[in-house]
């Protein structure tokens, strides 16, 4: 009956919804679906954005461990992806259940992944990149500037 009363209004409002704490104004129960609720408050536009923030980020942390499989000094990228899609299928399946739309661990989780594949994908072009390319050697570390008078 909720979830019924979340999709008419979103049918009548299909743009906007009825906005951030707007399931309020949708129904006086609670909303038992993050997917309803989103739909609801914020409309089509909105809810498939939300859908391919998450979605997306799970996706793309499935083709990070293969990347990084057979390179030596890279075994910690394996762990944090598999984890971290674990914790989004997690919230993904609970989601369905409960109202947890703009519950803020989502959002740590993504950004999470974004720092992961970003620190993944430097040290992985670091390592590919020629060896005659990287400076070797102590010329190579930069020397504090010497200040007059001292």
């Amino acid at each position: 009956m909720v979830w019924q009363d979340g999709i008419n209004y979103v049918l009548k409002n299909p743009l906007t919804g009825s906005g951030f704490d707007g399931w309020i104004i949708v129904t006086k129960r609670d909303s038992h679906s993050a997917y309803v609720q989103m739909l609801a408050e914020h409309g089509f536009i909105v809810f498939f954005l939300w859908l391919s923030l998450l979605f997306g980020t799970l996706f793309s942390l499935g083709r990070l461990p293969r990347m990084t499989r057979r390179v030596p000094g890279m075994e910690w990228v394996s762990n944090y992806p598999y984890m971290l899609r674990a914790s989004l299928v997690a919230y993904a399946v609970s989601s369905l259940f409960l109202g947890i739309a703009h519950w803020y661990l989502l959002y740590h989780l993504i950004f999470i992944a974004v720092l992961v594949k970003k620190f993944a994908l430097a040290e992985l072009a670091e390592y590919k990149a020629p060896s005659a390319a990287k400076p070797a050697g102590p010329a190579a570390v930069p020397q504090p500037a010497r200040l007059a008078g001292y």
